[in-house]
């Protein structure tokens, strides 16, 4: 349909799936406050990133 609708993905080092499901339930509630979408349009996305996958400061989070 047309109706308003939001898409998130969220990258994390380290994420579980078993903190997903708090996880969507907190960003859902957010974001239908937020955004005034309703909660059956929204789609989130999860990705647990490897910590060479990851870069800050010239390096990666591997590099210690």
């Amino acid at each position: 349909t047309d109706a308003p609708a939001a898409f998130g993905e969220l990258f994390s080092i380290g994420l579980s799936d078993l903190e997903t499901p708090s996880l969507s339930a907190n960003l859902c509630k957010f974001l239908v406050e937020r955004l005034t979408v309703s909660a059956d349009r929204i789609f989130l996305n999860f990705h647990d990133v490897p910590r060479g996958l990851w870069g800050w400061k010239g390096r990666t989070f591997a590099d210690g």
